[in-house]
This record gives C-alpha cells, structure tokens and sequence, in this order.
C-alpha cells in the first residue's frame, strides 16, 4: 500500500505589479478554495498602481468615465460606491472623470477587502525587478533581483512596454537632452523649448505636467500623423456591424464608413466605437496576418484618436494652450545635432519638405513598443531568448491561445504560464482598458485554478518517494 504524502501549498508566482496584477489577484481571491500562496513581483511603489495610476498629480484624469471602471464584473457600480462612501457624488457618472491616483487607491482598497474575505488566499509582495523564467519539471523559477522563488503557475503582468528608445540612436552628446522614460520626473527648465515625439494620451499627459508646473518655454508635439486624441462627449446611440465581418482592413474603414456616413460628428463616432467593443477581438482575430500589419501601418493611428480619447477636462486645457504655448506638427525626426549654445537643431521631414526646430529638450512619448522582439525589458528579452515566448504573428504583444497560455518558440501552448492585459494585444487587441482586462482576469482565475486542480490530481496519485523529490 501506497503512503501519499501531504501536497505542497501551492504556488502562483505574478511577474509585474500593476493594474492587471491587482485584478487578477481580485479574481482568483473570488474563487480559490484550496490553500495558495500568490507571489507579485514588481518594481512599483505599491501594488495596482503601476504606471497609470502611480501619478501624484490630480490632473492626471481617467480616460474613462467612472461609471465603466469598476474591478468586479458583476458589480458594475462598485467604483462608484466606493467613491460615494467618501463623500465624492457626483450627479452625472457618465461624464465623471476621476483623478488616477484616486482610481490606484480604489484597486488597493478592493483588493485588500477581496484577500481578507478569502483564507485560502496568500498574498505576499516582492518589490524588485524580474530578471528571468526558468522551466523546472513542476513550475518555473523566477529570478529577481535579490533572490528566486518557484512557481507552479507563472503569469506575465508586465503591462505597456517603454517606448522605443530615441537617445541610443543619436550618441551620447544628444542623448542627455532626450527623456526617454515619459513617465520619470521631467527635468527641464521652465523657459525651455521642449519637443514632445507622440501626439496621443501620454504627450498629452506630459503636456499637462508642464503647464501645471508653471513651463513657460514653447511646447511642440510631433507624430507621423499630428493627431491628438478626440475628447469624450455624450454618446448617440449607433447600430454596431453585423456579421459576417470585414476580412480585410480596407473592408472594415468601407463598413464604417457605411455605418456612419460621410460626416459623422463626434458623438457618432463615440457611440460606434463603444457599440463595437465586444466585437473588436473577434474582427482582429478574423483578419490574416497581412491585413493586421496593414492595419498596424496605415489605420491604428485613426483608431487610437477614436477610441482611446481624453476626459473633456484634459482636452479643454490643451485646447486653451495651443498657438501661443503649444504647437502640433506632423512629421518625422530626421537628424538631430547639438547647436553652438547647446540646444538641439531638429530636423523634422515632412509631407511639405524638411525645416529645423531649435529646441532645449526631447520627451519621447512616442508609444509603447509592441514587439517583444525589439523590446529593452530585461524579463522579455530572457523569455524571448530562452524561446518560452515569442510575438505574435503581426508583431504585436506575445504569442498567446484563447485561454492566454504563453505559446513558446516552437508553437506550443504552455499549461504553467499564463499572460494578461497588454501583453497579450496579439490575441485579443481590445484589451487595454479596465472593463476588458476585468473580464480577461476572471476568464483566466478560473482557467489557473484549473490547471492547478490537474496538477493536486496528478500530484495525489504519485509515490510519496515521488512527491518529495519534486516538492519545491
């Protein structure tokens, strides 16, 4: 007769800190029944914040009405009820934007209320950067920077990638006057010229901390389009598509143009693309690989201004700042050299020719990077490099199944290593916003939970001698 040994307590390891850490953690504390200790490593001040929600500055708004952003599906106003319970009531939700750092604390307060509701849940917290995965027989090794720890499970939390670096391309002498890290204290002088590459959410922050701080020095924002995000306004009521959906990218712009007609005012554009939602990730994944490239090339700048748009507030003072303080151009950087006072002579090459900007400083706002395989994030370049990953067929977020397995170098789903939120863009595209990672979280605690009841099985009929040797 076989002696079975007692299984170990089992162990979720989640790589990165930020938002989609916390709603994960908010989802498998709503359904773990077994014993499980969940590991969060990342280098966040404080868990849920990320980069989003780590700002201090209160002009630093949701892009999202309140009334959408609450953490728990099946309780759609649970944000609003915690901002109630502090005094914030507000008689419109749907044209509310609230401060982030307000919305960070709001994550921190629900998840500490789901953990304490849930004994079977272990959370311990590891502030330090992630510097590698290791596949072991049972789980994985994650190495960080004081230390490694084993996971049963491992789940890649790593939110939005830096942009790509601009500094490293012009040498040392003109990289000291470009910011790459949009997200750093901005060291600048108030009477400096600043050039801020982007023109979409994250220039418009940039922007907004400059003016708060008393910046008096030109402001000049540049992308390949010199568009700015459209600004939130009250919906009209819009018919989505039907299926069968547009195959191609050229298919989808002729749909909505159909849908919407030759002039849609802003409201019909908001109302379409709030219609649209759900839809989003069956379209994107109903498109071959090319027309997704095309679509990456030619039509995701239009998207972004139309879907990912800013809270009226944040518009209404870029609005009052441009001409005489802000000024948007559309282009590219050709070169940069360092003039004679130490400013920087920019060559910016445009649809009109090439002219010279002088300026005293370089924000890189330029987006996030979306290939892993170009990023400079130490823990995606090793899993990249040790092929437990690769990107997506379209070169966006990583390779990733319906139930956001990690597939590896030679197209196998992995059953221990899970990603969510923006990594997994190749997937499911539309999932960048809270409403859609709450549903993505819950989908995944249920699929984790899952394979962790296949491992207690598989473990329960194991010799003990077994048992021990692969106990961690």
């Amino acid at each position: 007769m076989r002696t079975i040994r007692p299984l170990p307590r089992r162990q979720i390891v989640i790589c990165g800190n930020g938002a989609s850490a916390a709603v994960l953690i908010h989802a498998l504390a709503r359904s773990l029944r077994e014993p499980t200790t969940v590991t969060v490593i990342g280098e966040g001040r404080h868990l849920g914040e990320g980069i989003a929600y780590s700002t201090r500055h209160s002009w630093h708004l949701l892009n999202v009405p309140a009334g959408r952003m609450s953490v728990e599906p099946d309780a759609p106003d649970q944000f609003l009820q915690w901002l109630a319970r502090r005094g914030i009531v507000p008689q419109d939700w749907d044209s509310q934007f609230q401060p982030r750092q307000l919305y960070g604390q709001y994550l921190r307060d629900t998840l500490a209320a789901a953990i304490c509701a849930n004994p079977n849940l272990d959370l311990e917290i590891i502030r330090s950067e992630i510097i590698g995965l290791v596949r072991r027989q049972t789980g994985w090794t994650i190495s960080f920077r004081t230390g490694a720890i084993h996971a049963d499970l491992a789940v890649l939390a790593t939110g939005n990638d830096m942009p790509a670096p601009v500094g490293l391309r012009h040498g040392p002498e003109i990289a000291v006057s470009i910011m790459d890290n949009p997200w750093a204290p901005l060291k600048t002088r108030r009477g400096d010229d600043i050039l801020v590459l982007g023109t979409a959410l994250t220039a418009v922050d940039a922007v907004l901390t400059l003016m708060a701080h008393g910046h008096r020095g030109h402001i000049t924002l540049l992308s390949r389009r010199g568009l700015l995000p459209h600004v939130h306004v009250p919906a009209s009521v819009v018919a989505p598509l039907t299926p069968p959906w547009p195959r191609t990218t050229h298919g989808l712009l002729r749909a909505m143009r159909l849908a919407l007609g030759r002039t849609p005012r802003a409201e019909d554009w908001q109302g379409f693309m709030d219609a649209m939602r759900p839809f989003w990730p069956e379209i994107w994944n109903g498109l071959a690989v090319v027309e997704k490239r095309r679509f990456l090339r030619h039509g995701a700048a239009i998207w972004n201004v139309h879907r990912h748009r800013l809270a009226p507030g944040a518009g209404a003072r870029i609005d009052a700042a441009r001409g005489d303080r802000v000024t948007i151009l559309r282009g590219r950087i050709a070169a940069i050299a360092r003039n004679e006072d130490g400013s920087l002579a920019v060559e910016i090459a445009g649809r009109d020719g090439q002219r010279r900007l002088d300026v005293d400083r370089i924000i890189n706002c330029s987006g996030p990077n979306s290939d892993p395989e170009k990023t400079h994030d130490r823990l995606t370049e090793n899993i990249i490099a040790s092929r437990y990953a690769r990107a997506s067929a379209a070169g966006v977020g990583l390779d990733v199944d319906e139930a956001c397995r990690v597939i590896n170098r030679e197209g196998e789903a992995q059953r221990s290593l899970f990603a969510i939120g923006a990594p997994t863009r190749g997937r499911w595209w539309e999932i960048t916003a809270m409403p859609e990672i709450a549903q993505q979280a819950r989908r995944l605690a249920a699929t984790m939970i899952e394979q962790l009841d296949i491992l207690g099985k598989a473990e329960a009929t194991r010799p003990a001698a077994d048992q021990l040797s692969a106990a961690p």
